[in-house]
């Protein structure tokens, strides 16, 4: 039975880079819990990861989204541009 699970290599790609700039394959890996040749055999197409896996990478993504938009507001109340 085919899983109606489609992955595609280019989603993870994007959102590793979101999340942890150029060397994003390891972090990425590490925040899985998975070894970093595990990511790299998914990029690959040599395995297919679990459906769940895209769905803990939007849940990273979300908290990541949380953590910039704090310091965002933070920064900006600390360094207001002088009002003239």
């Amino acid at each position: 039975m085919e899983s109606a699970f489609k992955f595609d290599p280019a989603d993870m790609e994007t959102a590793g880079k979101a999340l942890y700039g150029r060397e994003w394959q390891s972090k990425l890996a590490h925040s899985l819990g998975v070894d970093p040749r595990r990511v790299r055999q998914w990029l690959a197409g040599e395995r297919r990861p679990r459906p769940g896996v895209m769905l803990d990478i939007i849940a990273l993504l979300e908290a990541n989204k949380a953590e910039v938009g704090t310091a965002i507001r933070l920064l900006k109340r600390k360094y207001k541009p002088p009002v003239e």
